[in-house]
């Protein structure tokens, strides 16, 4: 499918993480792909729509690149950050869909000015009123937070308690600013 005929719909499904990845290539098997700079990507349709398939890579820093990268070369209308993420015990169950209404990135250290400001500035609300409800499955609408670390379990309290968060993960805030940045819906 050439470049012109993705912008008549304009899709991107960004998946970060190798393992993650490697459950999406079984998905599809039959998808010629393509090598990137940033890792593999594939087009293919789903219930009529084209979407364009890309690995990202782990970490915010690999996600905001590729995210800009996809951005870029494709010019969606949408971006769908299809993943994992670690949800809190007592606060969401282990298989429900997480929809992210608001993403904050809580590893950054700030000192030498106002550490609240530093994460105030890369959390993103997601713009979701244009989605029709009800929403076509099940999915739980939470803030989710980002680090490039694993969940430490002794912190999941604080993170649920200080941030009103339910799951973390490594790339969401990441992907969810640069999207906002481009003026680009991101699931």
């Amino acid at each position: 499918m050439s470049e012109t005929e993705l912008a008549a719909k304009n899709v991107l499904v960004i998946v970060s993480a190798n393992s993650e990845w490697r459950v999406v290539r079984e998905v599809y098997p039959a998808c010629r792909v393509e090598n990137g700079p940033y890792g593999e990507w594939f087009v293919t349709d789903v219930a009529g729509w084209p979407l364009v398939f890309l690995h990202g890579g782990w970490g915010k820093i690999a996600a905001a690149a590729s995210a800009q990268y996809g951005l870029q070369r494709w010019q969606p209308a949408l971006v769908i950050n299809l993943g994992t993420c670690g949800g809190f015990a007592g606060c969401v169950d282990r298989g429900t869909v997480v929809l992210a209404t608001e993403t904050l990135v809580y590893d950054i250290i700030e000192q030498m000015g106002d550490a609240r400001a530093a994460i105030d500035h890369y959390t993103t609300r997601l713009d979701l009123s244009w989605l029709r409800q009800p929403y076509p499955s099940a999915v739980w609408p939470a803030r989710l937070v980002s680090a490039d670390r694993d969940i430490v379990p002794a912190e999941v309290n604080a993170l649920h308690d200080g941030y009103q968060a339910v799951a973390a993960d490594w790339e969401s805030g990441a992907i969810a600013w640069v999207c906002a940045r481009n003026a680009v819906r991101c699931l």
